[in-house]
């Protein structure tokens, strides 16, 4: 994950654990497990800072960060995907073009 100044607020551990929930919620797994998770990040995060003075703001941007990201990382994989299956359908309509033809030459 790149850093970037919303991450700045928060330690390492913190932006592993975010890191780690985010993949768990990616991968499905079970939402007991993921509010557990969070639950305890949560909870390590107050003992770190009973009063939690900026904590929250710095972690609701890094959450929004990285789910613009990923977005924009999704984007451009399915902008890829439709460039290489407009590239196959270029190929095919030549190819059957060819084959027109072909057939064409062959009724006259």
């Amino acid at each position: 994950m790149k850093k970037d100044e919303a991450s700045l607020n928060l330690t390492t551990q913190q932006e592993l654990s975010l890191e780690e929930i985010g993949q768990m919620i990616a991968s499905g797994e079970a939402s007991d497990a993921i509010n557990s998770s969070w639950e305890k990040f949560i909870l390590e995060a107050v003992a770190g800072d009973p009063e939690m003075t900026g904590d929250i703001d710095a972690i609701v941007q890094y959450v929004l960060g990285a789910a613009y990201r990923e977005a924009s990382d999704d984007l451009y994989f399915y902008a890829n995907k439709v460039k290489q299956f407009n590239a196959l359908k270029k190929e095919i309509r030549k190819y059957l073009m060819e084959i027109r033809e072909v057939i064409a030459q062959l009724k006259l």
